[in-house]
């Protein structure tokens, strides 16, 4: 947000005193929200905003004129895009699991890794970190009755984080089905 301050600006009056004689109105535009004379750029939006401002010398309005905003762009974090539906894994069988595409990120040529926790301790499965892509085969010490709560990070380029959570449950490799 900036609020625009009429100190801020050249005002030639000679039958005024400035800035005590004068007060600014600040009027709605594209591409910001307005609180009196506080404005604030919509979100994700970077660039040059044209904000029109006029002043009052207690009779007379100026003219409408246009001021120039400078809105520079801002690190946001990734967020995710709906949760991985629940899994099942076989011991001794290939997981692989993409979940890259359960992530966002609005900043253009920002990047993602990917990180995993809750994994089984064997250290059977892993994430690739750039593709976001979850693989392995399970071993028999990662069988167990209760599933494992798996939380899967992506975090872009500027360390900021995003996080899914699904239940992984890892079967005997002779179950009935």
């Amino acid at each position: 947000s900036l609020t625009i301050d009429i100190r801020s600006l050249e005002v030639v009056d000679p039958d005024n005193s400035f800035p005590g004689d004068f007060t600014l109105e600040v009027r709605d535009g594209e591409n910001y929200s307005r609180n009196n004379q506080t404005i604030t750029p919509a979100r994700n939006f970077n660039g040059e905003l044209a904000v029109p401002v006029r002043v009052f010398d207690g009779t007379d309005f100026s003219n409408v004129f246009s001021l120039t905003v400078d809105v520079r762009p801002r690190n946001d974090a990734p967020f995710p895009i709906g949760s991985p539906p629940d899994q099942e894994a076989i011991e001794n069988t290939q997981f692989t699991l993409a979940l890259a595409d359960y992530f966002d990120d609005v900043d253009a040529n920002d990047s993602l890794t990917f990180s995993a926790s809750g994994l089984p301790g064997s250290r059977s499965l892993a994430i690739n970190r750039d593709t976001g892509v979850l693989s392995g085969a399970p071993v028999a010490t990662d069988v167990s009755d209760d599933a494992y709560s798996v939380t899967i990070t992506a975090t872009d380029s500027g360390g900021l984080r995003a996080t899914v959570d699904f239940a992984l449950t890892i079967y005997p490799d002779d179950r009935a089905d």
